[in-house]
């Protein structure tokens, strides 16, 4: 006779869901748990009830989540200057959130399988977590920050396929490699229905030789670019408590034009500084720093990407901006962009009337404006997009530039906030994943770093040193043909969704149909509500 498990095994199984998927994130960085992640907690829910199913997949991505938003506790106490006691509001609220996509999922999987019993969970869970996933990148302006599928992005060969599918496409195989591993061991027990292993066998296989194919193009066969540039990243390392000091603000522009005459000694066709480098209003053509800041890239003869803030009076009201200005070979400006993306509760309070509690808790909300379109901006023999810090963590906002002509993407950041937390390390490999599903080199200019230049092909190149005043000069293949992705974008993820949303009507018509069976049947046979098949 088997011993029934003890009662907190369901749980421990949870647990250990959230920490494979949490230790599979940067900077960790244990990438292949991501793809057994989901093992334990499938084995834990089968024959749960849903509610109790939703509750076990709530308590493993809870974990997962607060293992990789750590960071935001350290920001908010150290720089928001929230006391310790009250500083694990924010990232708690934000991890809670974060956990309800994927346990909802598992949640409908449960309630899918009793309304079709023949239609396993391990059958429905890639379709629906990808398809939760991707809403919760979008919803309410979208947070996708941990999406699982960036647990990959060192596994080059791996994450080749985002060109046709996107992240969500990386991610339902990585869930179908979990439901495939528990199939496997089904069969291994009742020898019985192969099919789901197999499938996830053949899904997995295909993911691979795809991606060694496309690599191979890349790096072995030499599919070289039709031209080049070489630019130049500017990682300036100042400070955070210092960066808007009005006495160190002189230092700060000593430091970028040491660093800027070195890229343009070192042959800079382009040099890209970092988010809001320059610590103050640029006005071009006025006396003091904007006129230092002009002269400085005249001197060096290389067109400049710097990051600063902007105001603009409009309606006689000012209009606050993180911008990035581009300024040409002479200093004059070309054109600017500006961040359209804001980070919520970071750069500006969404819906006041419900969240203004949270500017008495971190004052140091800002009130920016988001910009009002896109600019591909262009220097001689090259036309790029440009990202601000929080705009690379969404795939669309990439693949727009992209299809709007860029050649190229930068993404310029200050990530000084993160001090030497995870998050830096979480946010240059969302950067990854933009280079291949685009098929583009992305250069992200750090203020502390990360520093890093990244090729079409996912192949990260050696980053600058974290939290040290550095320059990278490198040569970039420029060569853009628009991939699946680029073109189509979220095709893979929308079908997702409208699966999820076909499992609806059905599993509700099958419930009705259950209790009209089982409250009138003239015969007398009553329905049971059906169970999963073993």
């Amino acid at each position: 006779m088997t011993k029934p498990l003890p009662a907190w095994a369901p749980w421990g199984a949870a647990v250990a869901t959230g920490l494979l998927l949490g230790l599979s994130q940067p900077k960790v960085d244990w990438n292949l748990l991501a793809w057994i992640a989901w093992v334990p907690l499938i084995l834990a829910v089968r024959g749960q009830t849903p509610g109790r199913v939703f509750k076990l997949a709530y308590a493993a991505h809870f974990v997962a989540f607060a293992v990789l938003l750590y960071w935001i506790e350290v920001v908010v106490r150290v720089y928001g200057g929230v006391p310790i006691a009250l500083s694990w509001i924010p990232m708690t609220l934000l991890t809670a959130y974060c956990a309800l996509f994927m346990s909802v999922a598992f949640w409908w999987a449960r309630r899918v399988e009793l309304a079709f019993p023949r239609l396993s969970m391990l059958w429905t869970l890639p379709v629906l977590i990808t398809a939760g996933e991707w809403v919760r990148g979008v919803l309410f302006t979208g947070f996708p920050w941990g999406h699982p599928a960036y647990s990959q992005y060192r596994l080059t060969r791996v994450i080749q396929m985002v060109d046709i599918t996107g992240i969500d496409g990386l991610l339902f195989v990585l869930v179908l490699a979990s439901a495939g591993i528990v199939a496997a061991v089904d069969y291994l027990r009742t020898r019985r229905n192969l099919t789901p292993a197999v499938t996830a066998l053949v899904v997995v296989a295909a993911v691979l030789l795809y991606g060694n194919a496309r690599y191979s193009a890349f790096r072995d066969v030499g599919e070289g670019p039709d031209r080049s540039l070489k630019v130049a990243l500017l990682q300036g390392n100042i400070e955070q408590s210092l960066k808007w000091d009005d006495e160190f603000r002189v230092k700060t522009l000593d430091i970028y034009d040491r660093l800027a005459r070195e890229a343009a000694g070192a042959g800079a066709e382009l040099i890209i500084w970092p988010e809001t480098a320059a610590p103050f209003y640029f006005r071009p053509g006025r006396e003091g720093e904007s006129m230092r800041l002009q002269r400085l890239v005249r001197d060096t003869g290389v067109p400049a990407l710097i990051g600063a803030p902007a105001v603009e009076v409009r309606n006689e009201k000012p209009r606050f901006l993180n911008r990035a200005y581009l300024l040409d070979s002479e200093g004059g400006l070309i054109a600017w962009y500006d961040k359209m993306h804001l980070v919520p509760f970071g750069e500006y309070l969404p819906l006041p009337w419900a969240f203004g509690w949270i500017e008495r808790l971190i004052p140091a909300v800002g009130n920016f404006v988001p910009g009002e379109r896109r600019r591909v901006l262009a220097v001689p023999g090259a036309r790029f997009g440009t990202l601000i810090c929080f705009e690379s963590i969404f795939p669309d906002e990439a693949r727009l530039f992209v299809k709007d002509g860029a050649d190229f993407l930068t993404v310029i950041t200050n990530d000084a906030w993160f001090l030497r937390t995870s998050a830096t390390y979480q946010h240059v490999s969302m950067a990854v994943l933009r280079a291949v599903e685009n098929r583009v080199p992305v250069l992200q200019a750090g203020n502390t770093g990360v520093t890093a230049v990244i090729d079409a092909d996912g192949s990260m190149r050696e980053p600058l040193a974290i939290f040290e005043e550095s320059t990278m000069v490198e040569s970039i293949g420029l060569q853009r043909a628009p991939t699946i992705y680029t073109r189509y974008g979220d095709v893979f993820a929308y079908a997702t969704l409208i699966l999820t949303a076909l499992s609806v009507p059905a599993v509700r018509r099958r419930r009705k149909g259950a209790d009209t069976n089982t409250n009138g049947d003239s015969d007398g046979n009553h329905e049971r509500i059906p169970q999963p098949a073993r």
